[in-house]
Formats: structure tokens, C-alpha cells, sequence
């Protein structure tokens, strides 16, 4: 029988789902690297790579906290007359829907980056809706690459919403 929840270990649950959430962009930026080796990585230096990874990392760390500041900041203010697991799945699902969008935009930016020459900003909206008719050609070259990230996806919901319990 597992301890009734309280406002410390939703915190603590909070922060875990933080840092899984640095996990899977590290994840992603990794995969970045090794679908982009040929054409944008392949003269750069192991320190150079090194440096820009922990400079990710940084990156990362402060807009998935600001990113989820509302639900960071939920989570340190005791709700009276709420159960904690109302909080903790109210916190949870509101993570989720901050979070699971913006890491899907991240994974875009794997081949995105080949059509424009940039990671995707929002003028990369306008040329999304100019490849209308082409989805289907994109699906069936990167197919291999959609799945992984589908699956990728996957995980992070589940490892949120079972709260690592395995």
C-alpha cells in the first residue's frame, strides 16, 4: 500500500516530470544530431559539440521551467479543500498539455531544418501550408523517423502519467 500523496511528494513528482522532460529533449537534440551528421555536424569538433550540448541542456532546463511555471508554481500552493489526487492529476494533465506540443515541435525540426535552412520559427507556418497536397510524400520518406518520434511521444506520456511506476 503506497503513503497518501502530499503537497511535498506532488512537488517532488513535479520536478520529476521537469527533468524527464530535459531527458527527452537531450534524447531529441541527440537524434538531431546523428539524422543531421552529414550535412551540418560532420567538420565540428568533439568540444564544440560537447559545449553546444550542455549549452542545450541550459537552454532546455529554462524554457521547460518557464514553460511550466504555472504548473511549478501549482504545485508549492497548498489547495484547500482539494484531494491530492485531484491536484496531482489536475497538475499532470495541464503539464502534459503545456509540454507534449512543444516537444512534438522539437522533433519537427529534424528534417524541417533540410527544406528552409533553419529550425522552425512561426514563418515556418506559411511554408507548412504551401506542402498541403505533399503530406503524404513525407510520411512515406520519413517514415522511420515519424515512427521513432511517435514512439518517443509515447514513452514521455506514459512515464508521466504512471508516475515511474513500472
Amino acid at each position: 500500500m503506497s503513503a497518501p500523496l502530499t503537497d511535498f511528494k506532488i512537488l517532488i513528482r513535479t520536478v520529476a516530470w521537469l527533468l524527464t522532460t530535459v531527458l527527452f529533449y537531450f534524447i531529441v537534440r541527440l537524434e538531431f544530431l546523428i539524422w543531421n551528421w552529414s550535412s551540418w555536424f560532420q567538420n565540428t569538433n568533439s568540444p564544440s559539440l560537447i559545449s553546444a550540448f550542455l549549452q542545450g541542456i541550459r537552454f532546455d532546463l529554462s524554457s521547460i521551467t518557464w514553460l511550466s511555471s504555472v504548473v511549478l508554481l501549482s504545485a508549492l500552493i497548498p489547495w484547500p479543500s482539494v484531494s491530492m489526487n485531484l491536484k496531482e492529476k489536475t497538475l499532470k494533465c495541464v503539464f502534459l498539455l503545456i509540454n507534449l506540443p512543444f516537444l512534438f515541435l522539437n522533433m519537427i525540426d529534424l528534417e524541417f531544418i533540410h527544406f528552409s535552412g533553419r529550425r522552425m520559427t512561426i514563418n515556418s507556418y506559411y511554408l507548412l501550408k504551401e506542402s498541403n497536397g505533399k503530406i503524404s510524400a513525407l510520411f512515406s520518406s520519413y517514415w522511420f523517423i515519424i515512427s521513432f518520434n511517435i514512439l518517443l511521444l509515447f514513452l514521455f506520456y506514459w512515464l508521466i502519467v504512471s508516475n515511474f511506476r513500472f
